[in-house]
């Protein structure tokens, strides 16, 4: 087992370095006296300083070449008062981005009784100087230099917007060439002429058609994990949280209908290691619910339910907007997203009586 020291602050407060890799990492730190309150609990600070430690250590796993980080906010939920002993933080990302990563730590005691859910959000920034290299498993392509462009940071952020600007151009394109056609019957030629770009140009920012798909599919299903995110932070209870989150995911998937419509039709088609990637990001997808009603069942105020199985039950019920629309559209995106709530939390809740 990995057993690394940090360095600077974090070894300051004794962090170690448990296990280390890119869509996971875990460390502890031994609280004592000295990170006490004055009702002998351990400080938040002290938890909120754990958690942001694995939290950008983990970005740095993920970070394309020549690039930095730093948190830009933090949202924690204490649940409750920890002691002195060993605390432990898990750290899962939930969005690996090209700008922003979104990751959350959970921390527990020795006992295992979770003590706070950290929410950090972590921006991707050039190193002073340099720009992200361009490699196969980057999505931070750069265009070719401009005649006159120097390697100073503002050359390099003009750059880099207008790396973003003709990404996004192919992609709108290819979604509007897959749609018409289907993903098999679109040729890349076919989308470069959409996208009013040499067909060589395209190959500097998305190299197949595979790619293509899963930067649709990344960037739609990032935007609904922020905002399912977002709309849950604020919640004083679990059903509120897991409430809100489903309200959220259904607005989402009512703004990006065409894109879920077309990722069910056509994930079929990808190539199985690229299946896989879809998969991996679905599942991150999966564990913002899973993680809201594992919370619910710890304190009480669910059910004891399999979290995981239910969270695909809950990501599942968002679907039926966007997939069913010829069936509940009568309702609107309100009724739709109302019902759906009723369902959930009539099912997961503790009933009166009924026994834990």
């Amino acid at each position: 087992m990995l057993q690394t020291i940090f360095s600077g602050f974090n070894a300051h407060i004794g962090l170690v370095l448990i296990s280390a890799e890119k869509d996971q990492v875990v460390a502890h730190l031994n609280a004592d006296e000295r990170h006490l309150t004055s009702d002998e609990r351990v400080h938040g600070g002290l938890m909120m300083a754990l958690a942001d430690a694995v939290a950008a250590h983990g970005t740095m796993l993920n970070l394309p070449e020549n690039t930095t980080t730093t948190t830009i906010e933090s949202k924690t939920n204490f649940l409750r008062g920890g002691k002195i002993g060993r605390l432990v933080a898990e750290a899962i990302p939930v969005h690996v981005g090209r700008t922003t990563m979104v990751w959350q730590t959970t921390i527990k005691d020795d006992r295992g009784s979770t003590l706070a859910i950290v929410t950090q959000t972590q921006m991707v920034l050039p190193r002073r100087g340099q720009e992200p290299a361009r490699d196969a498993n980057s999505e931070m392509a750069m265009t070719p230099a401009e005649p006159g462009a120097d390697k100073g940071s503002e050359q390099g952020g003009s750059r880099r917007v207008g790396a973003e600007r003709r990404r996004a151009q192919i992609l709108e394109a290819a979604f509007r060439v897959i749609s018409k056609k289907g993903f098999a019957n679109s040729a890349m030629r076919e989308i470069a002429q959409e996208a009013g770009m040499p067909v060589p140009t395209m190959y500097q920012y998305l190299r197949s058609k595979d790619d293509i798909l899963v930067s649709i599919f990344d960037d739609y299903l990032g935007q609904v994990e922020n905002s399912v995110q977002l709309s849950a932070l604020g919640a004083a209870t679990a059903s509120a949280r897991l409430a809100a989150a489903l309200a959220a995911n259904v607005a989402e998937f009512d703004r990006f209908q065409a894109q879920v419509r077309l990722m069910t039709r056509e994930t079929r088609s990808l190539q199985p290691q690229t299946r896989e990637k879809v998969k991996k990001h679905m599942f991150a997808y999966i564990d913002l619910f899973r993680s809201m009603i594992a919370q619910g069942v710890e304190s009480k105020e669910f059910r004891v339910v399999d979290p995981f199985l239910y969270a695909n039950f809950f990501a599942m019920l968002c679907e039926v907007w966007p997939l069913r629309q010829w069936s509940v559209g009568r309702y609107g995106v309100e009724g739709v997203q109302a019902g759906i709530v009723d369902l959930v939390l009539h099912g997961i809740k503790h009933r009166e009586g009924a026994p834990a």
